[in-house]
């Protein structure tokens, strides 16, 4: 290995793939080679120095030198992050069959998800001499951001959207890097109970899972030009200083609206927030996107936890293979159980065998999936809701794009600022926020809260007790196995209703905040704004504007961000994990994805699956 090569190894490296990604085509070769599709690899005093060889008319960055350095909390004008790399993803540590396996692994992961691959490197990095498995339903698929230009040369999946690729989620989301407010997850503590993590000792309110959310992501701030012309404030405190880690920022570039709508929710009473990523998330809040501060590219589970952490001797990659059921040949006292993978390029099966632990992390929707066929329970899931230019200023954003640092409009992902509103100011008028809760509480005493609750659940005593102690989410909705097709494929397998809408009481809420954004302010009228519903007459009447809301939301009231299908409860609320993430009543089996939550958050998801990834323990 070269000199140049040495250098890139002992080097923090956390953009180097990202930035190919993006600017060539996937390279196909390993990524340790002292030249890479074209580029040569040059030591230059304490940085490192990529150089192109040959022109290439279609690439934009013909002829760039990249010069980039360890930064730790600055701005980008003073300071640059590392520019190496790792190996390759695709790589000898990554099998499509199980011949090329090892005969049995200490840890065997499902899902290479956002969670998955946290736990997978936490877990081989902690135990160097223990091995780890990881079973991934898709492939190694390079994915465009969520707003970046066409034609990019990134390779896209039909299976992408439902996150059936290394990386799951995160891979593919609106990279909204949110987290919820710190009453969010106090609520986790106690709708479990006060005696539910006594003896473990394992905290999951806020004081409990924010060192996790820290550690978790790398905020780098942008120019300072750019800080005092849209108004960025951030708390770098809320934030880790690991360049392998995943990357979070706040773009270059903002739409010109962005101050008039600032402007015009402070005048609806709402305050400006300096960071809403340590908990105290009520008001207007500037929210960073995933994505890699120098490129602009999607920072990812995928990047972060496997292509920058290779190569790893204990971390295997089985891709393309499904996970469909753990078994206990003895029963769940004697673990850990059997995991039976599908070929999905050949339909055969095989069984895997772990020695220490099996952790679910296939999401969701499929991780119950998985547990129903080991373990007898029944779960619910709840589901929160989540111009033409012309042609001129459209090649000059791409060409913007591809300048390093990134520019321009295509470095926006899907936004970066977001009010976040209490229901006491959402619904102030009149004191609604009152009736609401009353209505909440009422259901609660007369037991009429079960109505809301699918027919053939309303007599299993756990299920209930769980909806009861969880009716801060009215909605519950269900996935199912699809019995006349089990194991054939998860787009095959899963009946999902989110039931979104069920319990009236939603629609109150969304009538509230309709009623809340129908609003008058001195911005909206010097600009001359003009309605388009639901007009006066409907507003003022509550049963009108109900009606109206349902019309106007129904079907589509919800359809993302599904969680909760194996909730941290104890096991007379219907939960299915404790505060450990070990499955009740199972043995060597845990749960590690969004399935854990309790219940929904006043959030976007994707930080939320990164810090449950970091909680579990040593």
């Amino acid at each position: 290995m070269s000199k140049a090569a040495n250098v890139i190894t002992d080097t923090y490296f956390s953009v180097f793939k990202q930035a190919f990604d993006k600017q060539l085509e996937p390279f196909g070769k390993s990524v340790m080679d002292t030249t890479v599709d074209g580029y040569n690899l040059v030591e230059s005093k304490a940085k490192v120095v990529f150089r192109r060889k040959t022109d290439r008319k279609e690439n934009t960055i013909a002829g760039k030198v990249f010069h980039f350095r360890m930064s730790k909390g600055c701005h980008f004008n003073d300071c640059f992050l590392s520019f190496g790399l790792g190996a390759s993803a695709t790589g000898d540590n990554a099998k499509r069959h199980v011949s090329e396996l090892n005969n049995n692994y200490d840890f065997i992961i499902v899902g290479g998800g956002t969670s998955g691959l946290t736990v997978a490197n936490r877990v081989s990095a902690a135990f160097p001499s223990k091995s780890v498995l990881v079973v991934e339903f898709g492939e190694i698929v390079h994915i465009e951001g969520q707003f970046d230009p066409p034609s990019t040369g990134r390779k896209t999946d039909s299976r992408a959207p439902s996150g059936q690729l290394l990386g799951g989620c995160s891979a593919v989301n609106g990279q909204f890097f949110d987290r919820g407010s710190k009453h969010d997850y106090d609520t986790w503590t106690e709708v479990a109970g006060p005696d539910f993590a006594k003896k473990s000792g394992i905290k999951w309110d806020w004081k409990g899972i924010y060192p996790s959310f820290k550690k978790s992501a790398t905020f780098t701030t942008l120019d300072r030009a750019a800080t005092k012309q849209y108004g960025y404030t951030w708390h770098h405190s809320a934030y880790s200083n690991d360049p392998k880690s995943v990357q979070a920022t706040l773009p270059p570039f903002q739409w010109a609206d962005i101050g008039v709508k600032i402007k015009a929710f402070k005048e609806m009473g709402l305050k400006a927030v300096k960071d809403c990523a340590n908990g105290e998330k009520n008001g207007i809040c500037w929210v960073t996107a995933s994505q890699h501060p120098v490129t602009a590219a999607r920072s990812h589970s995928g990047i972060a936890h496997y292509a920058n952490v290779q190569p790893r001797a204990n971390y295997h990659l089985l891709l393309k293979h499904q996970a469909v059921k753990v078994i206990y040949p003895r029963g769940v006292k004697h673990g850990p159980p059997i995991v039976q993978v599908r070929n999905r390029v050949d339909n055969t099966f095989a069984n895997l065998t772990a020695k220490a632990e099996v952790i679910l992390a296939a999401g969701a929707l499929n991780t119950p999936i998985i547990l129903k066929q080991a373990v007898s329970a029944k779960h619910l899931s709840s589901a929160a809701q989540n111009i033409r230019r012309n042609a001129t200023f459209k090649e000059e954003s791409i060409a913007q794009f591809y300048e390093t640092p990134a520019k321009g409009p295509y470095t926006l992902a899907f936004g970066n600022n977001a009010v976040y509103v209490s229901l006491p100011k959402l619904a102030s008028a009149g004191l609604a926020w009152k009736d609401i809760v009353s209505r909440i509480k009422k259901s609660v005493l007369d037991n009429s809260f079960v109505e809301y609750l699918p027919v053939d659940l309303r007599n299993e005593k756990t299920i209930v007790s769980g909806y009861k102690h969880q009716l801060l989410t009215l909605a519950k909705g269900t996935v199912r196995l699809n019995v006349s097709s089990p194991g054939l494929g998860a787009e095959m397998d899963l009946i999902m209703d989110y039931r979104a809408g069920t319990n009236p009481v939603d629609w109150d809420l969304h009538r509230a905040h309709l009623r809340y954004l129908i609003s008058d302010t001195p911005t909206y009228k010097a600009l001359g704004g003009v309605e388009w519903g639901p007009g006066k007459t409907i507003a003022k009447d509550d049963e009108l504007l109900r009606q109206f809301v349902i019309n106007g939301l129904s079907p589509h009231i919800s359809f993302a961000h599904p969680c909760c299908t194996a909730a941290m409860l104890p096991e007379d609320r219907g939960g299915f994990v404790g505060v450990d993430l070990k499955v009740h009543g199972a043995r060597s089996l845990r749960v590690v994805d969004l399935s854990v939550m309790p219940l929904i958050l006043g959030s976007h998801t994707s930080s939320t699956a990164y810090a449950v990834g970091r909680r579990l323990r040593r």
